[in-house]
């Protein structure tokens, strides 16, 4: 059989793969469990393996001719999920501090990439908008997919938060880098919370007209809006920066109250992939995943900021959901990869 390589929705088991890896890391830090820590580094191994090798295939599917970027670029079904590029290199860089550890000129060549990439974003979503705006996309077809590169443009605070003080000092005596980084922090922020209400209410409306909507999908917005309060609650922690000020306490009555919304999203996604479970196999429902592993950071961070015992164990309780939702996509890829080879 002649591979014919991966278009770029295949960055959803990478995406989820890592939501894994996350899930662990977080459990390991509430619980202190070096254990559990050592598997979640095994797993962001293994992630950066099917991260290489998804992204190989993609230039290869490309360059070969068995797709054509520039159609899947006008294709409001792949076209955002080249958004997962940006937020998989903001979660790896992470990682990497977080399971490796990185030096002084490691972290300035983060900062670069962290530059590019978040420009690489902008662009995603500035595409985006204008196809909507112009009507070059139907209506009909805009689904809650398309806040994948809104997502992954605010979850530029997941590498930026590592490399600002107080966690790394590498730049304290670089007032312009870190005044840039927090203005991309805030930019980001703005951009998700307004793009989220304007295409979430059109992808909403399109789906109650036609029908459309693949059930994955209705998870995306826990993703979103778990993404708007990890942002929110990482910025009181910068206010020593002396740039822009934030309360702790708007921060997490703001995020609390977003977690409400969080935990509807959580069960509505659960309800639809328990009716859809003997649906055709599609790789689509990693999108049941990642929204779900994004929402285990948020969770932490409000437990750390509150102590309350409900977001400790909300921690645990959306992790065993990520885990039962990812043998659930597995199980499904693993299909799609059998029939393809029968039937080649």
């Amino acid at each position: 059989m002649k591979y014919r390589g991966a278009g770029p929705e295949w960055f959803g088991p990478v995406v989820g793969t890592l939501s894994v890896s996350l899930t662990l890391y977080l459990i390991s830090l509430v619980y202190n469990n070096s254990i559990i820590f050592r598997i979640g580094s095994y797993v962001y191994y293994l992630d950066l393996f099917i991260f290489f090798f998804v992204l190989v295939s993609l230039f290869y599917y490309y360059i070969s001719g068995n797709g054509n970027i520039i159609d899947d670029s006008f294709n409001i079904q792949k076209f955002p999920f080249f958004g997962f590029i940006g937020i998989l290199y903001f979660a790896l860089a992470f990682f990497f501090y977080a399971y490796i550890g990185i030096n002084r000129d490691i972290a300035f060549i983060m900062l670069y990439l962290y530059y590019f990439f978040y420009a690489y974003m902008v662009i995603l979503n500035l595409l985006l908008s204008y196809r909507i705006y112009t009507g070059a996309i139907k209506y009909e077809n805009i689904a809650y997919t398309s806040l994948i590169p809104i997502i992954s443009l605010a979850g530029n605070i997941i590498l930026s938060s590592i490399l600002m003080p107080p966690t790394l000092d590498y730049f304290i005596n670089y007032r312009d880098i870190l005044i840039s980084m927090y203005m991309l922090i805030m930019a980001g922020t703005g951009i998700a919370v307004l793009q989220f209400i304007f295409i979430g209410n059109i992808s909403i409306m399109a789906h109650m007209n036609n029908g459309r909507q693949k059930a994955p999908a209705t998870m995306i917005p826990l993703g979103a809006s778990s993404m708007i309060a990890i942002n929110l609650l990482f910025m009181p922690i910068f206010n020593k920066l002396k740039i822009f000020y934030v309360p702790e306490y708007l921060a997490v009555d703001v995020s609390t109250m977003l977690w409400g919304f969080e935990v509807l999203s959580f069960l509505t996604g659960l309800v639809m992939a328990i009716f859809h479970f003997r649906n055709k196999p599609s790789v689509a429902t990693w999108a049941y995943v990642f929204p779900s592993g994004i929402s285990t950071f948020a969770n932490y961070l409000l437990y750390i900021e509150t102590g309350l015992q409900l977001f400790k164990y909300s921690i645990l309780i959306i992790s065993i959901g990520v885990y039962g939702l990812y043998i659930y996509s597995l199980k499904n890829t693993f299909i799609i990869i059998k029939n393809a080879l029968k039937n080649s």
